[in-house]
C-alpha cells in the first residue's frame, strides 16, 4: 500500500492510496446449487435489472483455492468494503454469481459489502473472514446516487480525498474541512464517493482535473443507503452567495 499527497485547485488536498486486495472466492447465489462450469458472460436482462436499496446476501465459494473472485476491492472506509472493479473477461467467479443472481442482486462496481459471515466490525476484519474461509456469506450494498452542485467563487472545495491511483473509478471524501462544501451546506459528507463531475468519469485524476477546472459544479456522489440525509442537499449556485 503506497501513500501520496497532492494538492490541487478545487480539491484543496488529496490523499491517495493504491489498494491490491483481490481475495480468491468463487461466486454462487444465496438460493441457487453452483454450477459445473463458468458461463462465458451475464445475459444482457440480467445486467440491466432494477437493483435494490436493501441489504442482500450472495454466498461465495471458492472452487479452487487460489482462484481470483473477479473483483477489486477498496478499503478506505472501515466499516465498509467497497467494490472497486468488477471482471468482464466473461470467465471469472464474480460474473457465474451475477448471471444466476435474482434481480436487483448482481454485485456492481460501487456496491458495498457490510458483513462477512456475520463479522462487520471492520472492513478488515471483513477482508480476513474473506480470506481465512472457503464459503463466505456477505451482505451487500448498492449505493444510491445523488446528485450536488458547488459553486467555490474562487475558494477551494475543502475535502480531503483518497483515492486507488491505479485502479479505482472514485474519490472517497475523508474529510470536509470548511471551503466552498461547508460555506455553503452543501450536503457532502465523509463517506462519500465522487463518481462524475460535470458530467465526466475516469480514473481519480480526471475527476481531479475535472474538479480544479470549473468554478460551478454538477456532482455525481454515492452514498450508502443507511445514510442518506433527509436534509436538502444544499448548494448556493443559484441568486446570492449563503452567508458564512
Amino acid at each position: 500500500m503506497a501513500w501520496a499527497w497532492c494538492c490541487c485547485e478545487g480539491a484543496e488536498v488529496a490523499a491517495y492510496v493504491s489498494v491490491d486486495a483481490r481475495p480468491t472466492l468463487g461466486a454462487i447465489d444465496d438460493e441457487a446449487p453452483p454450477a459445473a462450469g463458468r458461463p462465458r458472460r451475464a445475459s444482457r436482462q440480467n445486467r440491466a435489472a432494477s437493483r435494490t436499496d436493501a441489504p442482500f446476501v450472495a454466498i461465495l465459494v471458492k472452487l479452487q483455492p487460489d482462484e481470483p473472485l473477479g473483483l477489486r476491492m477498496e478499503l478506505f472506509d472501515p466499516q465498509r468494503i467497497c467494490i472497486c472493479s468488477v471482471s468482464s473477461s466473461g470467465e471469472t467467479p464474480v460474473e457465474a454469481y451475477n448471471v444466476r443472481a435474482r434481480r436487483g442482486r448482481a454485485i456492481h462496481l460501487g456496491d458495498l459489502v457490510v458483513s462477512v459471515n456475520g463479522e462487520r466490525s471492520s472492513s478488515e476484519e471483513m477482508l480476513k473472514a474473506i480470506r481465512e474461509t472457503q464459503t463466505v456469506r456477505m451482505e451487500v450494498l448498492h449505493p444510491l446516487s445523488l446528485p450536488r452542485s458547488i459553486c467555490k467563487r474562487g475558494a477551494p472545495l475543502g475535502l480531503a480525498l483518497k483515492y486507488d491511483e491505479a485502479t479505482g473509478t472514485f474519490l472517497y471524501v475523508a474529510g470536509v474541512h470548511g471551503g466552498a462544501v461547508e460555506r455553503d451546506g452543501v450536503d457532502i459528507r465523509v463517506g462519500d464517493r465522487i463518481h462524475r463531475v460535470n458530467g465526466t468519469q475516469g480514473r481519480p485524476n480526471t475527476l481531479l482535473r475535472a474538479l480544479g477546472q470549473a468554478d460551478t459544479l454538477e456532482l455525481e456522489i454515492w452514498r450508502p443507503p443507511d445514510a442518506v440525509s433527509k436534509s436538502p442537499p444544499g448548494s448556493a449556485c443559484e441568486g446570492e452567495p449563503s452567508s458564512s
